[in-house]
């Protein structure tokens, strides 16, 4: 299955994934601007509707420890937003500063067993920046087949702040 490529608040640099039946996956990669906010899709197949989902910082799943949960969303900071009809789930963080660039996880809880999840690397920067803005227009998936399609458009910007 390929990932989705997904227009996001601000500005980013994508890089779709595989991803296998029964997953989370999210965008590679994300670039933002310092003081700004950034909104990030996790999407996930069907059987994880009804779990719970999470995000949490760290370089390694293993030791990741969770900043939001779909069972208690917040607001402020970080923020997380479930939409079961649609798959996803998204995380947003406001007021950004160096501190927040890092590895994140999209998780999503299995009770008596491993969570599933995906990484993305957030990288928040001052200034100029070159960056890659992806357009989908149109975007299809297929239960029956087992297959997902996307049509994107991008292009290639100068930002500055």
């Amino acid at each position: 299955l390929h990932a989705p490529c997904t227009v996001l608040t601000l500005y980013w640099i994508s890089m779709c994934k595989m991803a296998d039946a029964d997953s989370v996956y999210t965008v590679s990669r994300v670039s933002a601007w310092r003081g700004g906010s950034v909104t990030i899709p996790c999407f996930y197949d069907d059987i994880f509707k009804t779990h719970v989902k999470y995000w949490c910082r760290g370089r390694q799943w293993s030791s990741c420890p969770p900043i939001v949960h779909s069972d208690s969303p917040q607001e402020g900071k970080v923020s997380i937003r479930d939409d079961p009809d649609q798959q996803v789930f998204t995380v947003t963080i406001n007021s950004l500063t160096a501190g927040d660039s890092g590895t994140y996880f999209c998780g999503v809880n299995i009770s008596g067993g491993s969570d599933v999840g995906d990484h993305v690397s957030l990288s928040v920067t001052d200034g100029k920046m070159s960056v890659l803005q992806t357009v989908c227009v149109e975007f299809a998936c297929s239960p029956q087949v087992g297959s997902c399609s996307s049509t994107c458009l991008f292009e290639w910007t100068e930002r500055s702040l």
